[in-house]
């Protein structure tokens, strides 16, 4: 089975694996994140350490249920996805970009989430609900499943500031967003700075592999990249 297809089935189950209840299923999908930010999305538990984000003294138990829910395993001394893994990892993915990303902020975004309630097939619901067309689907699913490093840390490129850097991850449009940024170069993997910003949601100046690009705020806003270096970081 396809990870796609353990994504919706995820989403389709009440809660998943009812022992996913425990304040635990966060730090599982840290974990799941950890391993597949890995170069070769695989690793030695001393690898894996290393990069998992959550409290180190928890490790051992995320770990074991990590493991008891069949969403790893050992091969050869290293720790890697398995098929359920993957599909869970996804669905992990999608759900944060809905949640976070789906709705307008403010009062009407509020009032939206609470008229739609619990959404049980998000690939259907991208489809109704936000005018996400197949091949826009199929793009962001693949992005997502190539992409490395927490989901958490991605934001749309309208929210990056003059100066700053991100590489692109994953689009929110349909096809023919998908073929315009292409035409423009802005594909997943590749690096993009802010130049410039005009001010009253105006657009964005960005360079992108050596040629300058203006943006709409509203095509920006939909484009979601990885910073290169965090905001708040003093270095």
């Amino acid at each position: 089975m396809s990870p796609r297809l353990w994504a919706t089935l995820y989403f389709q189950l009440e809660g998943g694996d009812p022992r996913l209840a425990s304040g635990i299923q966060g730090d599982v999908d840290e974990l799941l994140e950890a391993v597949a930010s890995l170069p070769e999305k695989r690793g030695s538990l001393k690898e894996v350490l290393r990069v998992y984000p959550g409290e180190v003294d928890d490790f051992q138990d995320v770990l074991k249920e990590a493991l008891a829910l069949a969403l790893i395993e050992e091969h050869g001394g290293e720790i890697r996805l398995t098929e359920k893994g993957w599909g869970r990892l996804l669905a992990h993915r999608e759900s944060f970009i809905h949640e976070k990303y789906g709705h307008p902020k403010g009062i009407l975004g509020r009032l939206s989430k609470l008229i739609e309630g619990r959404v049980g097939d998000l690939r259907a619901h991208w489809r109704e609900r936000h005018g996400i067309d197949r091949g826009g689907l199929d793009a962001l699913y693949s992005s997502l499943a190539e992409f490395r490093g927490r989901i958490e840390d991605t934001i749309p490129l309208s929210s990056l500031k003059p100066g700053e850097d991100g590489v692109v991850s994953y689009y929110l449009g349909g096809r023919g967003l998908m073929r315009r940024l292409a035409e423009m170069g802005l594909t997943p993997g590749v690096e993009v700075r802010v130049v410039k910003a005009a001010p009253l949601h105006g657009p964005i100046q960005v360079s992108v592999r050596g040629s300058s690009l203006a943006l709409g705020r509203g095509v920006a806003s939909k484009i979601f990249v990885k910073p290169l270096k965090q905001r708040d970081d003093p270095g």
